[in-house]
């Protein structure tokens, strides 16, 4: 499947929480693709796939990211209090920011070693991956906790 491919289904196919569900699985299934590409540096697979995460997983963070926004947060004032609910919508969109922008800088770094410009040793950029996947999955763990697990409580 290509990166992006099913991600955005119609707003009325499916509820915003089973969407948010669908699309934190498809982000995973990415940090596993980006996991395999750490452990097998300093070599880059042929594989077309690992060059269409690197060129699209800016862009897919920040429209799933979307998503969550627009559908997820709105509901996020059902589940918490008054006086929580600034402080978490802050944080969770300073969280998409920051991996969105870190998604962007590992994908010019994978493509240019795609291409045979590698400014950064396997090493450094191996470290780059894991800090990436690390934080996604970090970030879909504490979602999923603390917030739809709350919130699909409250349906």
């Amino acid at each position: 499947m290509e990166v992006g491919q099913e991600f955005f289904p119609s707003r009325h196919q499916e509820p915003p929480l089973v969407r948010i569900a669908r699309n934190h699985a498809r982000i995973l299934d990415i940090c596993q693709e980006l996991e395999r590409l750490a452990d097998h540096l300093p070599a880059l697979p042929d594989e077309s796939h690992h060059l269409v995460i690197a060129q699209r997983l800016g862009a897919t963070l920040r429209r799933v990211n979307a998503v969550e926004e627009r559908e997820f947060l709105p509901l996020l004032v059902q589940v918490l209090e008054p006086c929580d609910v600034d402080q978490c919508v802050e944080t969770l969109m300073e969280e998409h920011r920051q991996d969105e922008a870190f998604a962007d800088e590992v994908a010019e770094v994978l493509l240019e070693w795609a291409v045979g410009e590698r400014r950064y040793d396997a090493a450094t950029v191996g470290y780059m991956l894991r800090g990436l996947f690390d934080n996604l999955r970090r970030h879909i763990a504490r979602e999923h906790d603390h917030l739809l697990v709350p919130l699909s409580r409250a349906e």
